[in-house]
């Protein structure tokens, strides 16, 4: 229906973003398997590939 495109379209925007974002995490930075026996060493393991996305990220928009 109508409503229904009208709302996969405003979604679609967000998932872009996210998906891309996990993409690139898990293709560069490691994130498609867990290495870690627990779930606190994992989460700041991906804590960290999140704050070094970010930084990468942070230094080529102040580039552009």
């Amino acid at each position: 229906t109508e409503q229904q495109k009208q709302h996969n379209r405003l979604a679609s925007e967000v998932r872009y973003i996210v998906e891309r974002t996990f993409g690139v995490l898990k293709q560069h930075y490691g994130m498609a398997q867990a290495r870690y026996n627990g779930l606190k060493r994992n989460a700041a393991k991906l804590t960290l590939m999140c704050i070094g996305y970010n930084l990468k990220r942070a230094i080529n928009i102040q580039l552009s």
